[in-house]
């Protein structure tokens, strides 16, 4: 699975992006059902943000686009017109560049910030992390967890930055659950999240 380092390194490869209206297509039948191609297709990438093992791209409109690449996606950019390897589930492409995401099973299209998102803290390594806080919530929760455990256990070792854990370029939650997601167990059962 990618890890935070890997996708602040995708997203930083993305930014080529930002400011240009993408060209956007679906090409893989199972990202076309999202409608992602009519729905974003000439609109301005405005941002590209990592957030824990998340892409958020972050679309004019108000339009946050949520891939997480889970064990096998990957994003590249390459020159824009090239013909991609194989069936892409997502390209977005500019007036050079082309980003071009294969086998991106989590792809979520939201208006404002993403539920899923607004769950999660930052990295613990994105800010200098507060230690005392950090012992302070482990002391608090179940003492029966193991170190390795609690430690993997985001609640309880990132600390909220100064967007409150939202992508900043948003400022209003959707109320339930709007905007398209894909997204599947391997029972074929749709992820949600939690309280939901």
């Amino acid at each position: 699975m990618p890890e935070g380092d890997a996708l602040h390194r995708a997203a930083e490869r993305l930014r080529v992006l930002e400011g240009e209206a993408v060209a956007v297509e679906t090409p893989y039948p199972r990202a076309a059902v999202l409608r992602l191609a009519e729905r974003l297709d000439g609109r301005r990438l405005e941002r590209v943000e990592a957030v824990g093992k998340n892409l958020l791209l972050g679309f004019e409109g108000r339009l946050l686009l949520r891939s997480h690449l889970r064990t096998r996606g990957r994003w590249r950019v390459q020159a824009a017109g090239t013909r991609p390897f194989g069936t892409p589930w997502l390209v977005l492409r500019g007036r050079e560049r082309q980003a071009v995401l294969w086998n991106g099973p989590v792809l979520e299209l939201t208006p404002g910030r993403s539920p899923w998102v607004a769950l999660l803290g930052p990295g613990i390594m994105g800010d200098p992390p507060d230690l005392d806080a950090i012992v302070e919530r482990m002391r608090a929760a179940r003492q029966s967890r193991e170190v390795g455990d609690a430690v993997l256990d985001q609640r309880l070792v990132a600390t909220w930055n100064k967007h409150g854990g939202s992508f900043p370029a948003s400022s209003s939650k959707p109320e339930g659950r709007s905007g398209a997601t894909l997204g599947s167990s391997p029972s074929g059962r749709q992820h949600r999240p939690p309280g939901e």
